[in-house]
Parts: C-alpha cells; sequence; structure tokens
C-alpha cells in the first residue's frame, strides 16, 4: 500500500525531480468507493476533467466526486484525467473507501448519498 503523501515515479517533487510517467500507483488498487477531488488552474482543462469525470460519478461539491468503480473502470479514468491534466499545474486525488466505511459518511446540509449505478459511459 502506498502512504497518501509517499512520491511515486512519474510525479513531479516540490523540488522539481525529473518525470518517467505520469501513472499514481492508486490507480492499481481495486476498490468499489472513490472519491476524487481535484484543483484545475486553466478553465477549459477544469471543464474537461469534469465533464469526463461525469461519465464515471456523480458531483457531490464543485471539485469533489463520488464514483462507484470496479478494478477497470479506475484503470480508465485515471488514464483518461491523466491524458487531460497538466502535472506541473493540476492536481487531483483519488481516495478509496473501505465498503464497511461508506454507510459512515456524515452529510451536513443538503446533500445525498450516492448509489452504485448498473451502467457508467465510457
Amino acid at each position: 500500500m502506498v502512504p497518501a503523501m509517499q512520491m511515486v515515479p512519474g510525479e513531479h517533487s516540490p523540488a522539481g525531480g525529473g518525470k518517467t510517467t505520469r501513472r499514481r500507483r492508486v490507480c492499481d488498487r481495486m476498490s468499489d468507493f472513490i472519491t476524487v477531488c481535484f484543483d484545475i488552474r486553466d478553465p477549459k482543462r477544469l471543464r474537461r476533467v469534469s465533464d469526463a469525470l461525469e461519465n464515471f460519478g456523480t458531483r457531490v461539491q464543485r471539485s469533489l466526486f463520488e464514483c462507484h468503480l470496479d478494478h477497470n473502470q479506475l484503470r480508465k479514468l485515471c488514464d483518461r484525467i491523466d491524458a487531460l491534466i497538466d502535472v506541473k499545474e493540476d492536481h487531483v486525488r483519488y481516495y478509496s473507501l473501505c465498503p464497511k466505511d461508506v454507510p459512515e459518511i456524515i452529510i451536513d446540509g443538503i446533500g445525498f448519498r450516492t448509489q452504485d449505478s448498473d451502467y457508467f459511459i465510457s
């Protein structure tokens, strides 16, 4: 398991280290419930990333999506987002929640609990 802040090949270190690939190890894990949060600098890229995420999950906040994905869907999502972002300017995080923790999500204010769809658009 990779700690959340560990640098992996392809990530740019704060000191400007080299880049071999942009793949994140988190995409190699099998998971059911994934939250994706992002900070995209360019408005055009932001729209493209948001559009791509809408094909895989549900927007629950401006820069946060909840996705119910199998391993192949997660890999496809990571590949798609990876092709859209600028790794020197943008930031995307994928958080996996254990199935036993999903019912423990607390929502204050307006909101809803997302459901696993029987389909997704690729």
